[in-house]
């Protein structure tokens, strides 16, 4: 039961932590110019957490 609990705190941080980077993405997509590196950078770091919450999840139905 400590697994799941772990597991589903990992999920919970890592949630926060895309909406904060879904909030950027935003914010660089609602910008009157696009910078393209900004935006490369926030689009690279979203993948990564969306990666990692595939991952958590696919545990968390292992448990």
């Amino acid at each position: 039961m400590e697994k799941l609990r772990t597991t589903l705190d990992a999920v919970l941080d890592t949630l926060d932590q895309l909406n904060t980077i879904l909030s950027e993405e935003q914010t660089l997509l609602g910008a009157g110019h696009i910078n393209s590196v900004a935006l490369q950078k926030v689009t690279d770091t979203k993948s990564a957490t969306l990666a990692t919450v595939q991952y958590l999840d696919k545990n968390r139905q292992e448990i």
